[in-house]
């Protein structure tokens, strides 16, 4: 699953390139996020084969990922007050990013601090925008089904990311719990790209 997770991003990467013409804006800022990812488990594949360490590639994606999807986040949700939130998030994740690598986990050090930190914000707007779409039922705007795929796909991935990043430092890793939590995790990762995927398959224009 090590390989098999990471590559399951060809997934949805196939609509993200073959459909973009037609995707509105939030679902544009998606698809980059997804050929961000598709390129950066490409260059971590070929290091770890390799025997190079990829951690400062992850440290990297960490901050990098956490700001696209935070810009989608504050595109679907097209509030003012949330695009000032999302506007100080991305600065304040980011010192966070450095202040990790300066004085908790080097740059060659995998960065579970900050995961968790950026699963657990990400599983709040998450969940913030389906209560913003349940409120709207029977009101004047129209829950976007389609979009709620992938908000699921957030949900899950993040949600059980924070809950393995704040325990897996004191979890040995070649134990049985270890391979366990990690192959949960990799499944996971699965089911937000294959839910990303049907986000970008169902959209009509």
């Amino acid at each position: 699953m090590g390989v098999v997770a990471p590559a399951s991003v060809i997934i949805p990467f196939i609509p993200a390139v073959t459909r973009y013409s037609v995707f509105p804006k939030e679902l544009r800022i998606l698809s980059w996020f997804l050929l961000i990812d598709f390129v950066a488990n490409g260059i971590n594949s070929l290091l770890g084969l390799n025997g190079i360490n990829n951690m400062p590639v992850m440290h990297t994606y960490t901050f990098v990922e956490f700001t696209i999807l935070a810009i989608f986040y504050r595109t679907v949700f097209a509030d003012r007050k949330m695009y000032r939130v999302v506007n100080w998030l991305i600065p304040a994740f980011f010192a966070i990013c450095v202040s990790n690598v300066l004085f908790f986990q080097d740059i060659f050090t995998f960065c579970t601090y900050t995961k968790s930190v950026e699963a657990l914000i990400m599983a709040i707007l998450a969940i913030m925008l389906f209560m913003r779409d349940l409120d709207s039922i029977g009101g004047g705007e129209k829950v976007n089904a389609v979009l709620a795929y992938a908000n699921t796909g957030i949900l899950i991935y993040f949600s059980g990311s924070f809950l393995w990043f704040a325990v897996c430092n004191l979890v040995p890793g070649g134990s049985v719990l270890g391979f366990s939590m990690w192959l949960l995790h990799a499944t996971l990762l699965v089911v937000f790209y294959v839910l990303t995927a049907i986000t970008l398959w169902k959209y009509k224009k």
